[in-house]
């Protein structure tokens, strides 16, 4: 999935690029839309190389490639992993962002293989959590399940990785499984990520079957306490504010 396409500014840009090769004509307005969504986009391109020609050290480059795949730049990210190889050579980090680059572009092959080079070194729950994440995009649950298990053993805080976890688990059915890796997740973090935990649960009670009572129940539980935690947390969070 792509996350950059998804920006407003982009996607005029792309939709102005196949409009002026397919040799089509639009009305005036949307010409002028396209040339300002390029001018802020050809802005923003020459900050950030401007920005990056200045920078010296390998660890600040990392930070401004890791602020541009946050920000949803993954096919920019992409080409500053080059200049930045280029300058300093590979390693385990450019490795690791490359490699979720190319998973968030479409690249799934070239991702497993780069993942797959994290194995052995000091990012190895990295790459074990991309193997993972690629295995459940693919709709094999169990493998992702297995994935990321190994990607937990050698990072067990990591909450985005215990919230996949717990996930990928309900996905493959295996609801029990599912209970510590989530509400370990919850409990880790913001609570805008215990939301996004909880609605995990309402998902998984929404779509199991309901000829598999058990499964249902157990999901159930697992709802209710995913609520009442956020119920918690939500009441923790207004008793701090009003007793500023």
């Amino acid at each position: 999935m792509s996350t950059a396409l998804t920006n407003p500014g982009h996607v005029a840009v792309v939709l102005s690029a196949l409009l002026t090769l397919a040799g089509c004509a639009g009305p005036k307005g949307q010409y002028l839309a396209a040339a300002d969504a390029q001018q802020r986009m050809a802005a923003e391109t020459t900050a950030t190389q401007k920005s990056a020609a200045s920078i010296d050290t390998q660890s600040t480059y990392l930070k401004l490639v890791e602020q541009m795949q946050t920000d949803g730049l993954w096919f920019a990210s992409l080409a500053h992993i080059d200049a930045l190889e280029q300058r300093w050579g590979v390693s385990p980090e450019s490795s690791r962002m490359r490699a979720d680059a190319l998973r968030q572009t479409g690249e799934s092959s070239r991702s497993e293989d780069t993942y797959k080079r994290l194995i052995g070194t000091p990012l190895e729950a990295a790459g074990y959590h991309g193997l993972g994440l690629l295995a459940g995009a693919r709709g094999d649950y169990a493998e992702a399940v297995r994935l990321l298990k190994e990607a937990q053993r050698r990072n067990p805080t990591d909450a985005v990785l215990l919230s996949d976890l717990g996930y990928a688990s309900l996905r493959a059915g295996l609801v029990a499984e599912a209970r510590l890796p989530l509400m370990q997740a919850l409990q880790l973090r913001s609570e805008s990520f215990a939301t996004g935990c909880y609605s995990r649960f309402a998902w998984a009670f929404r779509t199991q079957p309901k000829t598999v009572p058990a499964r249902r129940c157990a999901i159930s539980q697992l709802f209710r306490r995913g609520g009442t935690m956020r119920r918690r947390s939500q009441r923790s969070a207004s008793a701090g504010y009003r007793s500023r």
